[in-house]
């Protein structure tokens, strides 16, 4: 089951991070800061990192049970999906970027 849920995400990551796959173009930083606020709204926290601040950064405890990781996936997943949809604004993740 975790084995499947991180292929997903796997494939959803290249992607959503990859969207012009000729030139492997990574998303701006600012569509990755939407997709942790939204995740962050949607009950997980996680963060971003990279030269590019591009890369999703996951830091769950050592006691995470496989149901914690399906949320978690499923967070990440719909997390994605409303960034993708935009349903997030530049103006809502605005006050934590950090340049």
């Amino acid at each position: 089951m975790l084995q499947r849920r991180l292929r997903c995400l796997r494939r959803c990551r290249r992607s959503q991070q990859h969207p012009d796959r000729k030139t492997r173009e990574p998303v701006a930083a600012t569509t990755t800061a939407k997709i942790i606020y939204r995740g962050y709204e949607l009950g997980a926290a996680f963060t971003y990192v990279g030269l590019k601040a591009n890369v999703l950064e996951f830091m769950p405890p050592l006691t995470l049970t496989e149901d914690e990781v399906t949320e978690g996936a499923a967070i990440v997943d719909q997390a994605i999906a409303d960034v993708s949809a935009g349903k997030v604004s530049d103006a809502d993740v605005a006050s934590f970027m950090m340049w």
